[in-house]
């Protein structure tokens, strides 16, 4: 994944809103989340988004829209290595020293099989 670095969303004011307010005034903050997202905030930290059903179910297709790309580009760069297998680059030439060194160090056990399967 790089050193790509996420960029967080930006809320407004008034779309940040404390829990004890939003269980107060739930309805209203459901209407406010038609136009644009509205955090709850609990002991001043962000804690949960309240967004429009619609907004959710486009960022949901993006993301597996995006998800199901990631795994054709990695079978087409599969059924290419298996194509021209003199034509690959070792791993370790692809990356610098210390990345190579932070791959080595990597346990695959870290990952729990939940987060690997659904």
């Amino acid at each position: 994944m790089g050193g790509a670095k996420v960029v967080k969303p930006k809320f407004s004011e008034d779309q940040i809103i404390p829990a004890s307010i939003a269980t107060k005034k739930f309805s209203q903050v459901r209407k406010q989340a038609k136009e644009k997202p509205q955090v709850i905030t609990d002991n001043q930290k962000f804690d949960s988004v309240i967004l429009d059903y619609k907004q959710y179910e486009k960022m949901y297709e993006r993301i597996q829209y995006l998800e199901d790309k990631l795994i054709y580009q990695a079978a087409a760069r599969i059924n290419e290595f298996n194509s021209h297998p003199d034509q690959a680059i070792p791993l370790k030439s692809s990356m610098s020293q210390k990345e190579y060194e932070r791959y080595q160090r990597l346990d695959p056990d870290d990952i729990a099989d939940e987060d690997l399967f659904e």
